[in-house]
């Protein structure tokens, strides 16, 4: 709030008026509106100053935005997810897992119960602590800015008057304040990025397919006999994302339905994607073939062929990716 609104308004006083009952306290105060207010409070001065210093202290909290008096005093954890289910109406499941997670850490952090107890100054110490404990510029931006969507989402709907952390500035960003500095791998690192990428499926197939156990002999013939299921292999995944440039997110959403053999592409749904709009990538003929391949392994460990709006990228044990 502008210091000079607070002087202006005032901290308001305490006058004793006596009747023949007794004494008793009045508190003389000026509302948010500028309009002169008075209030009997009680015979004992104590109690009359705690009570005239808690209604000043909700007119500044009116008048610096705040609050819409009701809306202050509404259990945080009720308006969260109040703004969460309308949050996942509109935005993508891994964006709303994201929005939850901060701002489940930051109220475990704050511990505010109510949106009276979210003050700027908490929130930047919250900040400070974040990066104490090593996290980038770009991730406390990113934090804080969460709390400043459920702030302004809060303005829209009635329960604040205006954002109390709007004034908060962003941290700079840029490749000087990166914790890790992200760069183009090089060729030599694709190379041994592919070859982990494939030996790690095979090592997974030989665990999966005991044939080291086998070799041994010591389990005997009927346990060589047993059918086992393959894992499913991660190579066509770590491929398509160094081909393609997809996001992880992205890649793990489409579905056998967005691969088009015939014109080598493979679509991005726009319900999926960064930028909400839909975008379709050319895929080459060796990266079309390990996909042919990957609908195979699907085939061995599922036991069928993967339907059209099935995924088509899944984890070793057929699951699809969150």
């Amino acid at each position: 709030m502008p210091l000079a609104v607070r002087r202006a308004l005032g901290v308001g006083r305490l006058w004793k008026r006596t009747q023949a009952r007794g004494s008793v306290w009045i508190a003389d105060w000026r509302d948010a509106s500028g309009v002169r207010q008075r209030r009997m409070l009680g015979p004992d001065k104590g109690v009359a100053q705690r009570r005239l210093t808690a209604m000043v202290r909700e007119r500044d909290l009116v008048v610096g935005g705040l609050a819409v008096e009701e809306g202050l005093d509404r259990p945080a954890a009720e308006i969260i997810t109040e703004f969460m289910a309308e949050l996942t109406a509109s935005r993508s499941p891994r964006y709303v897992r994201r929005v939850r997670d901060i701002l489940t850490r930051v109220q475990s952090n704050l511990r505010f119960r109510t949106l009276r107890d979210l003050r700027p100054q908490a929130l930047l110490q919250y900040r400070r602590m974040r990066l104490g404990e090593k996290r980038s510029n770009r991730t406390c931006n990113m934090e804080v800015r969460v709390v400043g969507t459920l702030m302004n989402w809060c303005v829209r709907v009635g329960i604040l008057a205006n954002n109390p952390i709007a004034s908060i500035q962003s941290l700079p960003t840029g490749r000087a304040y990166e914790k890790r500095p992200r760069r183009a791998m090089s060729e030599d690192e694709v190379e041994r990025f592919v070859a982990a990428a494939i030996l790690i499926d095979q090592e997974a197939a030989a665990r999966a397919a005991a044939v080291k156990t086998i070799e041994n002999g010591t389990k005997g013939p009927g346990f060589a006999a047993r059918n086992r299921l393959r894992p499913v292999p991660q190579f066509p995944l770590w491929r398509s994302l160094l081909e393609t440039g997809a996001r992880f997110g992205e890649l793990t959403s489409t579905a056998w339905a967005d691969l088009s053999e015939s014109r080598g592409t493979l679509t991005l749904r726009a319900a999926n994607t960064k930028s909400r709009k839909e975008r379709t990538l050319p895929l080459r003929r060796e990266l079309l073939e390990l996909l042919r391949d990957l609908r195979v392994a699907h085939h061995d460990r599922l036991g069928r062929l993967p339907a059209a709006d099935q995924r088509i990228f899944l984890s070793p044990s057929g699951a699809p990716w969150g």
